[in-house]
């Protein structure tokens, strides 16, 4: 005795064998990218010269790698992130994940109020765990 699938069944394993092949994340799955991890509050910019990375550093690392990246801090990377100038723009999907609102704050250095960070249209950046003071846009 033969079985027959029905158009439905056909439908149905057709799609399944489509997502298997393409291997399509959920809607709410992020894409895997790289996680950066952040190890001195200074604010500096030499590609790991000297063995840390900085914010600023971390950024630049998230931008240029495919998916989507998350940047977190070393414990014991507290204190204040005073920025010589701003940031590099967020140009790929990022979250950023600082150790405590309490325990690390990202500033403009001096008196002037300049944005600290800035996110490209159509990226999503998440960004909990600091506080943003001084800034005029985020």
């Amino acid at each position: 005795m033969s079985k027959r699938l029905t158009p439905r069944l056909l439908a149905a394993a057709a799609l399944l064998a489509v997502l298997f092949a393409f291997r399509l994340p959920a809607a709410n799955t992020l894409a895997a990218g790289a996680t950066i991890n952040v190890t001195t509050a200074t604010d500096e910019f030499n590609v790991s010269a000297n063995g840390t990375c900085s914010l600023r550093e971390a950024i630049k690392a998230a931008n240029n790698t495919a998916g989507d990246d998350n940047i977190t801090f070393k414990a014991g990377v507290t204190g204040t992130i005073n920025l010589g100038e701003p940031l590099p723009n967020l140009n790929n999907n990022v979250k950023i994940q600082g150790p405590s609102a309490y325990l690390l704050t990202v500033q403009p250095d001096g008196a002037a109020s300049s944005s600290v960070f800035f996110v490209k249209s159509g990226v999503t950046a998440t960004i909990s765990g600091l506080t943003i003071t001084k800034g005029d846009r985020t």
